[in-house]
């Protein structure tokens, strides 16, 4: 499917997009509190806030203990996932490094997918990636999207034609790239954005992968789910499954595979990490990520971490 295809029915989608569940008015409240953390205890607080909203735990409330900067909207926050917020987190965020570390994440200006281990691998924080991209989202929403299984099944059902829905470092990366295209067809440019239209995209994204995953048919009425948001139009065949075979039965590999993997860890020791893949790719006739070949040294940094190498 083309982009401008994708960025029109992304755009549409997001038009469906409850936020009752996630209020966009507390979204901006806490990365704009995040932005200007004066210490370490304002960005733990607003980090907490933050952790809850993505639960779906804060809720817009006239009879709240909490209030927008900006707007003055009261709501409520209840508790997190323990896997998600905990003290130990807390006292994590309160330290001085995390708070330096926080400030150098601010600063960035190009995507660098290595961030995400400096929360698994230096703060012994979460071992996923969707908490990790979650806070560096928060911290730079420009240079780091949101990341979730939903946008992840929007995005390699427009690129390939597949639901395939893993979140890892290396999808990560490869969405990264596919926002960056969605955008510019979608005529945002994302140095100048507002976090308004930024969230735009995501919420059409989410929208559309959280439909593909339920598999409602073309053409079925919109109808309120329960959790508040609501179901909508893709093009015609956008919830057929695609299956990962040939016409005769037979599996295609793909980046995913184990079997490619194991390669390009073998090459890489006669040649360079860019070459192995590329070499690997070749011998089995796999179809590149762009983020395979612009970075080589993340994906088998990844690899490592899955045990592979």
């Amino acid at each position: 499917m083309d982009f401008a295809t994708a960025a029109r029915l992304v755009c549409e989608a997001a038009k469906d997009f409850d936020d009752r569940r996630y209020p966009f008015t507390v979204y901006l409240d806490f990365c704009a509190r995040l932005a200007r953390a004066p210490s370490p205890h304002a960005l733990a607080d607003a980090l907490a806030c933050a952790l809850a909203w993505k639960d779906g735990k804060v809720q817009v409330d006239p009879n709240g203990d909490h209030e927008t900067e900006t707007d003055s909207v009261p709501y409520r926050i209840g508790r997190a996932k323990p896997n998600t917020y905990s003290d130990q987190h807390r006292q994590v965020f309160e330290t001085e490094n995390f708070y330096l570390w926080a400030a150098s994440v601010r600063g960035i200006t190009e995507f660098d997918p290595l961030k995400l281990s400096d929360l698994q691998d230096v703060f012994h924080l979460w071992q996923s990636t969707v908490i990790p991209a979650f806070v560096l989202h928060c911290l730079n929403p420009r240079v780091f999207p949101l990341v979730d299984q939903h946008v992840i099944r929007a995005c390699n059902f427009f690129e390939r034609g597949v639901l395939e829905a893993d979140v890892d470092f290396d999808s990560y990366a490869n969405y990264h790239a596919f926002w960056l295209k969605l955008l510019r067809e979608a005529g945002v440019d994302v140095a100048t954005a507002t976090l308004e239209e930024l969230k735009t995209i995501d919420a059409g994204l989410w929208v559309l992968g959280k439909r593909l995953a339920r598999g409602r048919p073309t053409g079925q009425p919109m109808a309120d789910d329960a959790d508040g948001e609501r179901a909508v139009s893709l093009a015609p065949a956008a919830t057929a499954r695609v299956d990962r075979s040939d016409v005769m039965g037979h599996p295609v590999l793909t980046t995913a595979s184990l079997q490619f993997k194991q390669r390009a860890v073998h090459l890489a020791r006669t040649m360079s990490q860019g070459r192995a893949i590329a070499v690997a790719a070749e011998e089995l006739g796999i179809d590149l990520r762009p983020s395979h070949r612009k970075y080589p040294w993340s994906i088998f940094h990844s690899w490592r971490q899955q045990g592979i190498g």
